[in-house]
């Protein structure tokens, strides 16, 4: 039998005596009935996810109010404790998954209330969204960090499961808070999440950490910021699209060092002559001191700016 695009078998096993040709009709109906209540499951599931969603992008976009938001999410089984963890995701694939996505949501929603997190999840834009609220024990930091590893775990789990292992998710965990505030910390994950796609693989990211590159990302649009982007680092740009030897890769590796020359001929595995000579090109071709802790400062957000802006 077939559901949704997805296939399955109905097996029958006889009891009384061997099944004969006769049987063949009440077996295919009772796999074309269940075939359409699966179906008819997976829309709702849908629907459900995309409704709290709904609800969730109201509530961050401050469209409504916290009273009438904790209300609707009462109405929808969503009964936490006083403290609230916002949680957002983003998916890296194109939106045709937009069924199973809705899908993995609402799975991802049931495994955690099965732990014991209270959960409000749901999907928002061309699907490659999530937004939620999750139910913490507690507000202090262990709390958080347990509940933000259990929604990581089960957002996951859950797209693994209906997209498929080669699917990423970007998941990102705000603060925790009350009804009062938490359209506001809503809003800051829910933007960090969409910044976030294209950072190195982690189970869930930081709301804090993320704050300069949520930033940028919000001028993403600017022209000033792509303007910014190639006075920096347009000549360094140049030179790596058109020769071999890339340079871009060892100006991201001093920054990330904080201009450490030992711990960045480290992480590339250079000695230390090799590393002094593309750094003094790169600043030849720059124009810039590396050794300055504001040129340093300027060029890191370049870099994050350009990561935000591809």
């Amino acid at each position: 039998m077939q559901s949704g695009g997805g296939q399955g078998r109905l097996l029958a096993l006889p009891l009384a005596q061997p099944l004969d040709e006769t049987a063949t009709v009440p077996l295919t109906r009772a796999a074309d009935v269940l075939a359409l209540s699966l179906l008819r499951a997976r829309q709702e599931e849908e629907l459900l996810a995309r409704e709290r969603g709904n609800v969730l992008a109201e509530l961050a976009g401050g469209r409504l109010p916290a009273a009438d938001a904790a209300r609707r999410a009462r109405a929808m089984g969503f009964t936490p404790g006083p403290a609230l963890l916002p949680v957002a995701a983003e998916l890296t694939v194109p939106a045709e998954v937009a069924a199973a996505w809705d899908v993995a949501v609402a799975d991802a929603q049931d495994a955690l209330e099965r732990r014991g997190y209270p959960a409000l999840l749901g999907t928002r834009g061309a699907a490659k969204a999530l937004l939620g609220l999750v139910g913490v024990h507690g507000a202090e930091a262990a709390h958080r960090a347990a509940a933000a590893d259990a929604a990581a775990h089960e957002i996951r789990a859950a797209v693994e499961r209906r997209l498929g292992a080669s699917v990423d998710v970007v998941v990102v965990a705000g603060e925790t808070s009350g009804w009062d505030v938490v359209a506001s910390s809503l809003a800051l994950t829910t933007e960090a999440a969409a910044s976030g796609v294209g950072l190195p693989a982690a189970p869930w990211h930081d709301v804090r950490a993320l704050e300069l590159r949520r930033l940028l990302w919000r001028w993403r649009e600017d022209p000033e910021l792509a303007a910014f982007v190639h006075r920096t680092l347009g000549p360094l740009v140049e030179h790596d699209r058109r020769r071999a030897h890339q340079l871009t890769a060892t100006l991201e590796a001093l920054v990330a060092n904080g201009g450490r020359k030992a711990e960045t001929a480290r992480a590339l595995h250079l000695n230390r002559q090799a590393l002094y000579n593309r750094i003094a090109r790169i600043e030849e071709l720059l124009r810039t001191d590396l050794s300055d802790p504001d040129q340093l400062l300027t060029i890191q957000l370049a870099l994050l700016a350009r990561a935000v802006l591809r």
